[in-house]
Formats: structure tokens, C-alpha cells, sequence
């Protein structure tokens, strides 16, 4: 079903989710969601669903993060920004990043990848954590995170870097803003509508592994033939 706002559609929610929201008397309209009005009628609505879905055990984990929703449909997303520039300052409202999905609502994140050119390239990918609910013990892109509102793409890199694996500014002032990556894919009834920013780091530097947000278990260094072998064995 469309999430509407001034009647253009910004995202999209599940039947079951919808009846949830209707039960609970955070609807009033059986056929649809009119987030304008929404926001009109209570300017912490977003803040009580979120409370309505955590105390359902709908949603498993506290964020605090608050992420931008512009005037797009998730499908079709904004996919341009300036990596410098405050994310978020045209955005219609914000949400925490645990109701993005719910809502069908795009999300942003940044990701790196980095590379050694030895004789045989090699890449770094990072481990999961295996106390995290998604994808534990598997292997990653080197950084990778959300994009909350309030701080611009580089600087979001710069501080999931630190955080997940330690890495300094020094290193990567080097980075490279590649592309803006976007996909979408259904999963337990949500729509997962994602927009990435990807940067490219040749490391030339000597790195050294920090966790700082237990998130990451560890960095490890490999040729381009294990990073396939990797995939085939859904390690990654």
C-alpha cells in the first residue's frame, strides 16, 4: 500500500503492517497512509509507532540515528549529492533508521572498499560481528553504515571508519567517491529501497585494526580469487 505525502507516494507498507498501525489507532484511513497529515495532526507520530513496533517486538533494535526522507518515490530515489555538504538539509521530515523499511523509505548509507596493489591485488573486507542479528560472522565491505541527516557523506565515513575498524582521517583523506549504488528488494513484508555511496581506497599506508563500536571482529587481507571463493561459499 502507498505511503502518501501532499499525494505523491514516498514509499510503500505492508497489508500486515498497515493492520497493525489501524489496530492501534495510528490510522484512521482503512486504503491508505497520508504521512502529511500525519505530521500535521501529532509532530512526534514517527517517535510513537516507533515505540509501538519496539514494545511489539516488531523491531529488535534501539537506534538512535535519525535518517532524511525527500520528496521521491522510494523506487525511483535521489541518487545525486555532494559528498561535502550536510545530508539531509531538503529533506520533507526524518524517521528513525529502524522505521526506514517498515515504511518502504529509502536508505542511505556510504560504504569503502579498499585495495593493497601488490603483484596480485589484494582487498581488506571486514568480519561481522557474530553478535549481530543481521548477517553475523560474515564478511563485509571494509566500512560501511547508515547515513543519518546532519552530517555530509565524507564525514560519515570518516566516523564509521574510526568506529568500526579504527582507521584514521589520514588514511582516508584518500578515499574516492566512486558512485552513488541504489537496489531494492522485498524481505519479511518490508520493502528495502537503498541508496550507497561507495568510495574506492588504495592502502598505502600501514593499518592497523581497531574496533571501536564491536561491530567489526576483525580485517582481513585478500587475493581477488579468495574474495570469489568467498561469495560461492555465501561467506560474504
Amino acid at each position: 500500500m502507498p505511503v502518501l505525502y501532499k499525494e505523491k507516494s514516498i514509499g510503500w507498507i505492508h497489508a500486515d503492517i498497515h493492520q497493525v498501525l489501524l489496530k492501534n489507532n495510528f490510522l484512521m484511513d482503512e486504503d491508505k497512509v497520508c504521512v502529511d497529515n500525519l505530521l500535521g495532526l501529532e509532530e512526534n507520530w514517527f517517535k510513537s509507532v516507533f515505540k509501538l513496533f519496539f514494545k511489539l517486538k516488531i523491531i529488535d533494535n534501539n537506534f538512535s540515528e535519525k535518517c532524511p526522507i525527500f520528496s521521491y518515490e522510494s523506487l525511483n530515489p535521489k541518487i545525486t549529492f555532494q559528498e561535502n555538504k550536510v545530508f539531509g538539509n531538503e529533506c520533507l521530515f526524518t524517521v528513525n533508521r529502524a522505521l526506514l523499511s517498515k515504511f518502504g523509505f529509502t536508505a542511505y548509507g556510504v560504504h569503502c572498499n579498499a585495495w593493497r596493489n601488490n603483484k596480485v591485488p589484494t582487498m581488506f573486507l571486514s568480519k561481522r560481528s557474530r553478535n549481530l542479528k543481521k548477517f553475523p560472522g560474515l564478511f563485509d565491505n571494509f566500512i560501511g553504515g547508515g547515513q543519518p541527516s546532519n552530517i555530509s557523506i565524507r564525514k560519515n565515513l570518516e566516523k564509521e571508519g574510526f568506529e568500526e575498524v579504527g582507521i584514521t582521517k589520514n588514511i582516508l583523506q584518500n578515499a574516492e567517491l566512486n558512485c552513488f549504488t541504489k537496489y531494492s528488494h522485498t524481505y519479511n513484508n518490508v520493502l528495502n529501497s537503498s541508496v550507497i555511496a561507495t568510495y574506492d581506497l588504495e592502502m598505502k599506508k600501514k593499518f592497523i585494526f581497531k574496533s571501536n563500536d564491536n561491530e567489526v571482529e576483525g580485517v582481513q587481507e585478500f587475493v581477488i580469487f579468495e574474495v570469489l571463493n568467498l561469495f560461492k561459499e555465501k561467506k560474504i
